[in-house]
């Protein structure tokens, strides 16, 4: 018995027809951005949004930047080098007020208090302490903070690890301007704290931001999981700097929204899409950020581990 197969061919015949769509004109606002500290003196810079489709040079550089501490005006801001300059060094616990006229726009306003610098008590960390779900080694840091009780306190933690094989070196001075380069945080199973916050888990996590809320006026002790970045899992030959930022509400709120914002752009069908994620503003009359940290560092050397 011969046996046929009939084998089908779908051709999906279409058409299209080009339709006009007209895209609301987006107001221009003014941006400002700016994130100081006790080490430098207080800077900025000024631009504009601009619709999606456009790709206008939006730096402004005529604007009327004044500094105020507490309500007294300190300095009047100079431009050089594409940003707006103080003279001024911020002090700890001191609040800080910028007014900003810009021709065109309403009178920018913004103001925010630069924390008190963190108390590190202890930092240290040990190489290859297990291994995560798909079996890449992970090392921790430990470290001791002593809360200030009786307020809510925030901080920021930045891990960096410093190469010292000459390969090495090379292709993270090359992509870093320097030998220190970031950690790849465990999303899987970390200390607590940073748990609590909600973000570990996402692509665009960078460096943990969190409160106080769970060691509020305590000594408390973090362990921290990390990784190299997977083009260096191979290289152990490394120390490790620790900073940690003690840092306003405003620069915890903006660094939250940030990293949600981020998110939000990278989602697809694949890994769901969620809603686009508003970014956090302090800026009156416009959009950014203007917001203080303290912070201290510690380099923790392999060899004393």
């Amino acid at each position: 018995m011969k046996k046929y197969f009939i084998v089908l061919f779908v051709v999906n015949i279409g058409c299209y027809k080009e339709v006009q769509v007209d895209i609301p004109k987006q107001q221009t606002v003014p941006v400002v951005s700016s994130l100081f500290q006790p080490d430098s003196v207080i800077a900025l810079t000024l631009s504009t949004t601009q619709p999606i489709f456009e790709d206008n040079d939006t730096e402004i550089t005529d604007a009327l930047v004044r500094l105020y501490q507490s309500d007294d005006i300190v300095d009047t801001l100079h431009f050089k080098n594409g940003s707006f300059i103080s003279d001024l060094r911020p002090a700890n616990g001191e609040a800080y007020k910028l007014k900003i006229d810009i021709p065109g726009f309403k009178t920018l306003l913004a103001s925010d208090k630069m924390p008190e610098a963190p108390n590190l008590i202890s930092a240290s960390f040990k190489d290859s302490v297990y291994t995560d779900s798909e079996g890449e080694f992970m090392s921790q840091a430990t470290i001791t903070i002593s809360d200030i009780p009786n307020r809510t306190n925030y901080y920021e933690l930045r891990l960096k690890q410093i190469y010292r094989d000459s390969a090495t070196v090379g292709f993270a001075t090359e992509i870093y301007d320097s030998a220190a380069m970031p950690v790849i945080y465990d999303f899987e199973s970390n200390d607590i704290v940073i748990q609590n916050e909600g973000q570990l888990g996402f692509w665009s996590f960078t460096n943990p931001v969190f409160s106080d809320k769970l060691f509020n006026g305590k000594v408390y002790t973090m362990k921290i999981n990390y990784k190299s970045l997977w083009l260096l899992s191979g290289s152990n030959n490394s120390d490790l700097i620790i900073i940690l930022r003690s840092v306003s509400k405003d620069y915890y709120t903006y660094k939250k929204s940030l990293t949600a914002h981020i998110e939000s752009q990278w989602s697809d069908v694949w890994d769901g899409v969620v809603e686009p994620s508003a970014m956090f503003t302090n800026i009156e009359n416009g959009y950014g950020i203007f917001a203080g940290y303290s912070q201290v560092t510690d380099t923790i050397y392999k060899e004393n581990q």
